[in-house]
């Protein structure tokens, strides 16, 4: 019996660590064009992102921030209390937006998306508490970056 149970014990570490290990190891680097939403008209507009520096658009009513297998793009934003940020994963791995720290994420626990979400898929979450939180993709922790809400 107790053969069984270390057997099993040991294979869900193996599934834990397999999921927290998965990420995406081949991206182009390079711009990155996201198409946009416009949540009013329902209308679609590119937005191109070349670096982190690049101007962002605040007024917009959704706010788009993409992930690479690397890194989020644009990594810092700023934003107006009640804005919609919208993470969009363009890597070939999963992503897993965490308010940090890690693994805990209790810096602003709302903030958790509780699961990955593959190559096209999205998460989207309403900042409504002013601050500057610090977040990171729980699947690759060492891809961070900031929202500041005003």
């Amino acid at each position: 019996m107790k053969g069984i149970i270390t057997i099993i014990i040991i294979i869900i570490i193996i599934a834990v660590g397999f999921f927290l290990l998965q990420d995406g190891t081949t991206e182009d680097a390079g711009t990155v064009t996201n198409e946009m939403t416009t949540e009013e008209t329902g209308d679609t507009a590119d937005m191109i992102v070349e670096d982190e520096d690049t101007a962002l658009d605040t007024t917009a009513e959704v706010i788009v921030v993409t992930y690479t297998s690397s890194a989020f793009s644009p990594k810092d934003i700023a934003v107006s209390a009640g804005q919609t940020v919208r993470f969009v994963n363009e890597s070939s791995g999963n992503m897993w937006v965490a308010s940090d720290e890690h693994p805990t994420h209790t810096v602003l626990p709302e903030f958790d998306n509780k699961e990955s979400v593959g190559n096209g898929e999205n998460y989207e979450f309403v900042f409504t508490e002013t601050g500057e939180w610090n977040y990171h993709n729980h699947v690759n922790p060492s891809a961070v970056g900031t929202v500041t809400v005003e």
